[in-house]
């Protein structure tokens, strides 16, 4: 035995015995190198699968700095005094460092990076699903590689095989699988296992990840097979180690006897195991085939009633269903249960026979063969019933005819769906082929609108928030509500369209068919969000995933939410500052397919789809979106304290999804303290260094600013002889987008305007017969009343200058914006009259808006052209007959190219 060997394996005995209970610097910073390196676990994976090399060769790949692969020195099978180490040492300058595991998976390491303490990091248990996630990384060549995008089948550790369909999504995907416990044979309830446990793992596949599921194909055991199987006798379960149970995997697996393996669809890789799901023990059972005219059903009764034995795999017994079944007893010899799911079948399948395209073509056809119906024990998980490539199985538990009813609609819609999907494409388009079956029951049933939310609502927990096509089962059943919404709106039946038109994927399909509406899936999409999460839709939908609070130590927040294709999620700000401030959140508004819902609301007046204004609305493009006035409820000058926004991601594909990010934050007045010729400021609130939003400060007395440049964000005072205590100033923060804070009221300043328009106009006299063109015809506006900035209001006289003396004919009222738009409106009614070739001619003006702008205390616009004669609104005329009778209707004067308009205000 090596020197090193034995000196480690001495420290393990120490640490047996509680020596070296303090963890070194080293040892410190190397756990947390460990923990900061491994990714989190990427499935309910389980750790029985791991061992103590996987570990130490996970260790060599994320640590090669401290392990180097090259220099280690592998000791897989020490003993010393009756234990068995794995160890590892690795020489070199540093001296030699050490790793090792125990047979119960602790793992020790000892070196200078525990400056020479024994340190204990975790356990394999601990590892175990980091380990794991990157062992196609560690070990290329224990992994099956297969393109995401074109799909392809391929072979796998211990007889394991994966089916990825063709674009399930981008890039390779590396799987690993591997045999890792259990006892095929061993009794597992009343079922039997068949296979090993087999745990698969990839770090590019995480549940609801990828639209489509894959299917994975593991062994059985060709002995403990029954003769003359029934495919669909088997079963497949997942172990969950956080409740260290296994449940059913939902939907069938199918037993292929040519290859002795169990293929079932997998939406997430873990541990999975194989079981046979009739009756264990065959003497406690007899087996009955009712075969009726549309169906044939299979069932089981017990051979004899014992008392405290639970018969799972029967149905109920005639006298406890009797009270609530639907009250068919035509033969004293079939369970009650049995001739009550035939009648809800039947009854189900004349109404199906009825559903028609939106061309009045029949979607489905009476099956040509009897479809098949297991009534048997199910988990609770399903739901009540299974159904897939034309079989069903109904569970034995189901409470009253009514659940029962329910159950063999739905069942029934996928064993007539059937004729539109091969096997992959069911699996390809599971949330269609749920949604639609959810649908078409509630419709089949007759239920009312309360019913079909209480229906379509039991599994919504990730409604929206995940692709509207995931295999997901908290998302797909829901689904249906917006396929019932979108065929109201388009007054189609787009969900027999689809499957009629049989496309291989249904979500192509369905953009295709809604965009031949004339309105786009995706415009559709975002309708349907907004009106079900904030609208008056009455299949709410919560889509708020947090409300963050901004605080004095945390008064701006930075996110980054990743949103797939036909997803949505919200996000919800408030505070407990209590400011009178100005919200400033800076959105991705320009990412392809992304649309944004902003709006902010009262404390006391939560957002309802009548009261909300969405801001983006009104937000300039490039620039983020503002809320005024906002802070602790109950402060003075506060309007909003709270702050939603709603994210959708309205692309169709993948292709387009986005990273979206929110960086929002919240500007505070600064706190001021005045005195003769100066003022001091601070800021009150820290900004983290990332967000950094501040650009400086402004200082103002009596509304004009002091300063001539922007003060820097370390400024705390500023001094000007003019500022005395008491004086009117107020002190701005100003932000990276020029938002400033709080508002100033803007200093009076007189206005006084002057208008000039100069048009070329072609007069036409019908009594005459000819045109006469009037060129050089010029109006003036001038003589305004005093007006300012702060009340803008005031009126110029008209008077004309052509062919004729300059005479007043009336007056134009005129206001100019006091905000930084600088927009000057008028209006007014003028007549000016006079003679021309034995006619009168009356003119008039009214309405209009010039954008201005500001030169030197002067307010200016000019405009030419086109432009000017669309910017005042009217200048028309009416012509009268020289008895006074009127000639000719209202005309609008004709504008060329050489018409200008100029206003001076000053």
């Amino acid at each position: 035995m090596t020197k090193w060997v034995a000196v480690l394996l001495m420290a393990l005995l120490m640490a047996g015995c509680g020596g070296a209970d303090d963890p070194a610097k080293g040892a410190v910073e190397f756990a947390g190198r460990m923990r900061a390196a491994g990714v989190v676990a990427t499935s309910e994976s389980t750790s029985s699968t791991v061992t103590a090399d996987m570990t130490l060769d996970w260790a060599e790949y994320n640590f090669a700095d401290l392990f180097p692969k090259a220099l280690g020195q592998r000791f897989p099978d020490i003993e010393y005094l009756g234990v068995v180490y794995n160890a590892r040492a690795y020489v070199g300058p540093w001296g030699t460092r050490y790793l090792g595991i125990t047979p119960d998976g602790r793992i020790f390491g000892l070196g200078d990076f525990t400056n020479d303490v024994l340190q204990q990091f975790d356990d394999v248990d601990y590892w175990a699903a980091r380990v794991l996630a990157d062992q196609c990384k560690v070990s290329p060549d224990s992994c099956g590689t297969v393109s995401l995008a074109a799909g392809g089948e391929i072979s796998l550790n211990d007889g394991v095989s994966l089916l990825v369909l063709e674009g399930s999504g981008s890039g390779d995907m590396a799987v690993y699988a591997r045999a890792s416990g259990g006892q095929p044979g061993q009794i597992v309830g009343e079922s039997r296992l068949v296979s090993y446990h087999y745990t698969i793992t990839s770090n590019e596949f995480r549940r609801g990840g990828l639209t489509a599921p894959m299917r994975v194909s593991i062994p059985v055991a060709a002995a403990l097979v029954p003769p003359h199987a029934d495919p669909t006798d088997f079963d497949v379960q997942v172990y969950n180690p956080q409740t260290q149970e296994w449940k059913w995997v939902d939907g069938w697996a199918v037993f292929e006897p040519g290859t002795n393996t169990v293929s079932f669809w997998a939406d997430h890789f873990s541990e999975y195991r194989v079981v046979h799901s009739v009756p264990s023990d065959q003497e406690r059972y007899s087996r009955w085939r009712v075969n009726y005219d549309n169906f044939s059903i299979i069932y089981y009764t017990p051979k004899a009633d014992t008392f405290g034995t639970e018969f799972l795999f029967a149905p109920p017994p005639d006298a406890s269903w009797r009270p609530v079944g639907g009250g068919v007893e035509s033969h004293p010899e079939i369970w009650n249960y049995v001739e009550d799911l035939n009648k809800a079948l039947d009854t189900s399948l004349s109404y199906y026979l009825t559903i028609q395209t939106s061309t009045q073509k029949k979607l489905f056809g009476k099956p040509a063969s009897a479809p098949f119906v297991r009534v048997t024990h199910l988990p609770a998980s399903t739901s009540g019933g299974e159904s897939k490539w034309g079989m069903m199985r109904i569970a034995t538990t189901l409470n009253d005819y009514s659940e029962l009813r329910r159950t063999a609609t739905h069942e029934l819609f996928h064993v007539l769906s059937d004729q539109y999907y091969t096997v992959f494409g069911a699996a390809y388009n599971r949330w269609f082929f749920e949604a639609s079956a959810d649908l078409w029951t509630s419709r089949a049933l007759g239920m009312t609108r309360e019913q079909q939310r209480a229906y379509l609502g039991r599994e919504m927990v990730r409604y929206l928030k995940v692709s509207l096509d995931a295999s997901d089962e908290s998302s797909y059943y829901a689904a249906a509500d917006f396929l019932d919404w979108l065929e109201k709106k388009t007054g189609r039946a787009i969900v027999a369209d689809v499957m009629f038109s049989d496309y291989f994927n249904d979500l192509s399909g369905l953009d295709a068919i809604v965009s031949a509406t004339g309105t786009s899936l995706s415009d559709y999409y975002v309708e349907y969000v907004l009106g079900s999460s904030i609208g008056s839709h009455d299949f709410a939908v919560p889509l708020v995933e947090s409300v963050d609070a901004l605080t004095n130590g945390n008064p701006g927040v930075r996110e980054k939410i990743q949103l797939r294709h036909l997803s949505a999620t919200g996000k919800g700000l408030r505070t407990d500052l209590a400011v009178d401030g100005l919200l400033v959140v800076s959105s991705d508004r320009s990412a392809p397919g992304c649309t944004l819902k902003t709006f902010s609301y009262a404390s006391d007046k939560p957002f309802v789809s009548d009261t909300t204004k969405y801001l983006e609305l009104d937000t300039p493009a490039g620039k983020p979106i503002v809320v005024k006035h906002f802070g602790k409820p109950g402060t003075a000058g506060v309007t909003n304290s709270g702050f939603f926004q709603i994210i959708i991601n309205s692309s169709v594909t993948d292709s387009q999804h986005q990273e979206y990010e929110l960086d929002a934050y919240l500007l505070v007045p600064p706190v001021m303290q005045i005195s003769n010729g100066r003022v001091d400021f601070s800021h009150g609130v820290a900004y983290s260094s990332a967000q950094a939003p501040i650009a400086g400060f402004n200082v103002y007395l009596n509304g004009q600013k002091l300063n001539s440049s922007l003060l820097p964000v370390a400024a705390h005072v500023f001094f000007d002889s003019p500022i005395q205590a008491g004086s009117n100033v107020v002190v701005t923060v100003v932000d990276k987008y020029s938002n400033e804070w709080p508002e100033v009221p803007r200093a009076s300043v007189p206005l006084h305007c002057s208008m000039a328009i100069h048009t070329n106009v072609v007069l036409h006299n019908r009594v005459i017969g000819y045109d006469d063109l009037i060129e050089g015809f010029d109006h003036y506006f001038d003589s305004p009343t005093p007006g300012d900035f702060s009340s803008p209001v005031f009126s110029v006289n008209w008077s004309s200058d052509g062919f004729f003396d300059r005479t007043d004919v009336g007056s134009l009222r005129f206001e100019v914006s006091a905000d930084q738009t600088h927009i000057l409106s008028f209006s007014g009614s003028l007549r000016e009259s006079y003679l021309l070739r034995g006619d009168s001619y009356y003119w008039q003006a009214s309405g209009g808006n010039l954008p201005i702008h500001l030169e030197g205390g002067r307010a200016i616009a000019v405009l030419r052209g086109a432009a000017a004669c669309s910017a005042i609104s009217k200048l028309e005329y009416k012509t009268y007959a020289a008895d006074g009778s009127l000639h000719d209707d209202l005309k609008s004067f004709s504008c060329d190219e050489a018409s200008s308009v100029r206003i001076v205000c000053e």
